[in-house]
């Protein structure tokens, strides 16, 4: 065997063992940031859709919300009514460890 195949393979060796370390911490790291935010989603859109509005996206952590209604003051009071409802399961679940 000579050194320059010898050294190929190791060079191989190296980068699918690199691969598969990044990989590993990729998903780690996905997964515990994932898991807050899907945890937070399932707080915020049922407190948005369950009164008839809508989530038309979301960015990162935050929700663009529709609020529609026959007033300014209707849908302002619904947006309202909506974060309260967030704010205070966020608050149970934070006391709840």
């Amino acid at each position: 065997m000579s050194s320059r195949s010898a050294s190929g393979n190791g060079s191989r060796l190296m980068r699918s063992i690199f691969s598969a370390i990044t990989t590993e911490i990729s998903n780690r790291l996905a997964n515990q940031v994932m898991q807050p935010l899907k945890s937070d989603f399932d707080t915020v859109i049922p407190a948005i859709t369950g009164k008839g509005n809508e989530v038309l996206r979301f960015m990162g952590d935050a929700a663009l919300a529709f609020f529609p209604g026959y007033s300014a003051a209707w849908a302002a009071a619904a947006a309202y009514q909506a974060a309260t409802e967030i704010l205070q399961k966020w608050r149970q679940r934070k006391s709840q460890g």
